[in-house]
């Protein structure tokens, strides 16, 4: 951006004459004039003329003698008469310097205030003066860089309101010595000769998006309007000088901010709209003054150590749209977001909220994403979270909730992500789940659903992500409906009442991930080409715990994008020692323990015993990444505590 066309103060050094430079010196004085030696010598010298001359010439001597005692007085009176004057003058210059205290006497006047001293005294006006007494505070460090090291040099105010832009250039100041500034990722230009309106950086826009600037941005009259550093390092806490500035946004998250945040935010920024402060170690409770700011529409303070209700004042925020509280210690219920029609987007989850959802989502039809999961949240699930229009994303999985799942998803439904796992639902899954044709995940796992697993779910061809893991299903075979889920990533049975074989149809599945059919009664053999040749992006195969025979095809070993086989508790036989030989040996289970086990695998992560039911008993869940937090890409698949793996294909791996 262009240099903001503003008047830069200086502050002109000016040197006036003092008494000093009037003053005689008297040691340059004293070695002007003869020395007592030297008269002595002289008149000595004198003495030895010769006494021959004529009568004339001896009375020279007596001549000299009395013309050196005549200068030598003449010298001394006009010294006595110098120095005098000089005092008189000394005397005449104090009195012209000097003033009249209180009680009639003269003093000399204070020394001038230097302008570190100016600057303290204008400064303590939003600054506790105590802060500054100590050389290394922050505070006296940014009043020092402001008074003696600013490149611009701006005159010193005294008046607070012409001083605004002082002020606001020290609380920059200020942000950057008390939160680790020198330690900052990217400096941004800050402490420079620019003004604080260029102390930023702008990036490129990527992908057709618009460019993203991080710093400091102002608004038309060149006052911070702005305030964005994201992910740079900041540690410490905020300065409560903050609230000096009038700000529209401010965003410091993804850094190592700690304490609270401050009350003084209200004071200016009654009109701020985006206040982003997640991912930090931020503590207290939501502060109740929050409601007094009647234009914020996001508010973001998700990932920190938060703790208690939500103040009853949040529903004055009648302009809030973005609501994230994730990942805190918050408590209690929910029933303020009820006065707040204008939210779209509410992330409360991994907190420990109670109550129920009755009526207090009833009354938001801008929700388009929800996502209160990991609470302790009870109760049925409302109807009119699949009548909302624009609802998108419903997670409210790992809570307390029960009854069955409402059958009446409308036609046209624009869900795109429902994940009610591990709560207490029970009945079947809805029919009507074939009207929301933009699902891409669905996750209903560990819950107590019954019936057969419904054709409906086929057809959702958009589908990437389907578990439907530990629930109590009639018994079957593997769906053949899901032959008709061409972009299916993910699928997870486990714990289902499968029997049968396992389909043909998996071969042609090529954009297959997971497959996870632990812990059903399985039977028969696995064809050499229906898993390793066909299909090319399978990372993961569990197979544990079922009736499987035969042969384990070496085709399995040779899969390249292998991370994960688990194959004990079957009856299978064979090697896996070619897995060994492998630069990257996946996470291989077999029942391979004992003098003669079934299965020969040198380098399994597990080897079972046959009998041993207790060998690798653990639960192996695949659905644990918050897919829809990522743009609906997988970041990492989680197995257990000590098991996960990146987003990212071995073959693609650096």
């Amino acid at each position: 951006m262009d240099t903001p066309t503003r008047k830069r103060h200086t502050a002109e050094e000016t040197h006036w004459k003092t008494s000093d430079d009037f003053l005689i010196d008297d040691e340059n004085l004293h070695d002007q004039l003869p020395s007592v030696e030297e008269i002595r010598m002289s008149a000595a010298s004198a003495g030895r003329v010769s006494s021959s001359s004529s009568s004339k010439a001896s009375c020279r001597p007596v001549m000299m003698i009395c013309m050196a005692a005549v200068a030598i007085c003449a010298l001394v009176i006009g010294l006595s008469v110098g120095l005098t004057n000089d005092n008189k003058n000394q005397e005449a210059t104090d009195a012209a310097t000097s003033t009249s205290t209180d009680d009639g006497t003269w003093g000399e006047d204070p020394p001038q205030e230097s302008r570190l001293d100016q600057a303290i005294a204008f400064l303590s006006a939003i600054t506790e003066p105590a802060e500054f007494a100590d050389l290394y505070t922050p505070r006296r460090r940014a009043a020092r860089w402001m008074a003696e090291e600013d490149p611009m040099q701006y005159l010193i105010p005294t008046d607070l309101e012409e001083g605004r832009e002082f002020i606001e250039r020290y609380v920059a100041v200020l942000i950057y010595f008390s939160m680790n500034g020198p330690l900052w990722g990217v400096q941004l230009d800050f402490l420079t000769d620019k003004h604080i309106c260029e102390w930023q950086v702008e990036y490129p826009a990527g992908d057709g998006g618009a460019s993203r600037k991080v710093g400091i941005g102002c608004d038309e009259n060149y006052f911070v309007s702005n305030f964005h550093l994201p992910g740079n390092s900041l540690k410490g806490t905020i300065p409560v000088e903050i609230g000096e500035y009038k700000l529209e946004s401010l965003n410091l998250n993804s850094n190592q901010i700690v304490g609270h945040i401050p009350a003084t935010l209200v004071k200016s920024n009654a009109n701020m709209i985006l206040l982003a402060l997640q991912h930090n170690d931020l503590t207290g409770t939501i502060p109740q003054w929050m409601g007094s700011m009647t234009e914020m529409e996001v508010l973001y303070l998700g990932n920190n150590k938060f703790s208690g209700s939500l103040p009853s004042e949040m529903a004055q925020m009648s302009s809030l749209q973005s609501l994230a509280l994730s990942k805190n210690e918050l408590f209690g219920d929910l029933s303020v977001l009820q006065a707040l029609p204008s939210l779209s987007h509410v992330y409360a989850d991994r907190n420990l909220f109670e109550g129920t959802f009755q009526e207090t989502f009833d009354y938001m039809p801008q929700l388009k994403e929800l996502d209160m999961s990991s609470n302790k949240l009870k109760g049925t699930l409302p109807e009119f979270f699949f009548k909302m229009t624009n609802l998108q994303i419903l997670d409210l999985s790992d809570n307390e909730m029960d009854g069955p799942i409402p059958n009446v998803i409308p036609e046209g439904s624009r869900l795109k992500y429902l994940s009610l796992f591990a709560n207490g639902f029970d009945g079947t899954i809805p029919s009507s789940i074939e009207n929301a044709q933009s699902l891409t995940h669905v996750d209903l796992s560990a819950n107590y659903l019954r019936g057969t697993i419904p054709t409906a779910l086929g057809s959702l061809t958009n589908l990437k992500y389907l578990f439907l893991a530990e629930n109590r299903f009639t018994e079957g075979p593997i769906p053949s409906w899901i032959s008709n889920l061409p972009n299916l990533q993910d699928l997870s049975l486990r714990e289902t009442g499968l029997t049968g074989s396992i389909p043909s149809f998996l071969t042609s599945m090529s954009n297959l991930i997971l497959l996870d059919v632990q812990k059903n009664a399985l039977v028969g053999t696995i064809p050499p080409k229906r898993v390793g040749s066909g299909v090319s992006k399978l990372r993961f195969i569990l197979l544990n715990r079922n009736q499987l025979t035969g042969t384990i095809p070496y085709e399995l070993s040779r899969l390249s994008t292998l991370d994960m086989l688990l194959v004990d508790h079957n009856s299978f036989t064979g090697s896996l020692n070619e897995i060994c030989g492998r630069e990257m040996i996946p996470r291989v289970t077999a029942d391979c323990k004992g003098a003669t086990p079934e299965i020969k695998c040198d380098c399994c992560s597990v080897c079972c015993a046959e009998g041993d039911d207790s060998c690798n008993d653990q639960p192996y869940l695949g659905n644990l990444d918050p897919i829809w937090e990522n743009s609906f890409v997988r970041r990492f698949y989680e197995f257990g505590p000590s098991i996960t793996f990146d987003g990212v294909e071995p073959t693609q791996r650096k």
